[in-house]
């Protein structure tokens, strides 16, 4: 999470003191910035909910979203044709550094950073 750790340090003082409007599940941010807890801690200190280590109590969960759908668009899981999520691998280049709008969604791109092989 060390990766985690610097883009924070490197991006947050950019933020100021600008929260979100909502995060993912649709929840004010500007409502829960007194949130006891590490979730508040973390609005507090990042302006997003889930930041930090799993493995050491952090609310972040590394994942990739994949977004190609048309609105309304219903998928089924079960379908035959879906990938294994078990068997989903790929190669990740970069990092893109976003302004997030709302419900956590990237609006506009400020940086793609390649990583290191």
């Amino acid at each position: 999470m060390q990766l985690q750790d610097d883009t924070i340090a490197v991006v947050n003082p950019l933020r100021g003191d600008l929260l979100l409007e909502r995060d993912p599940a649709g929840r004010s941010l500007s409502e829960r910035i007194d949130e006891p807890g590490l979730a508040g801690d973390n609005i507090r200190r990042t302006g997003f909910d889930a930041v930090g280590d799993p493995a050491y109590g952090g609310l972040f969960y590394p994942h990739v979203t994949t977004n190609w759908f048309e609105p309304g668009t219903s998928v089924d899981l079960t379908d035959a044709d879906w990938l294994s999520l078990s068997h989903f691998d790929g190669r990740f280049v970069a990092l893109g550094i976003f302004v997030l709008g709302p419900y956590g969604t990237c609006a506009q791109r400020l940086a793609a950073l390649p990583l290191a092989a």
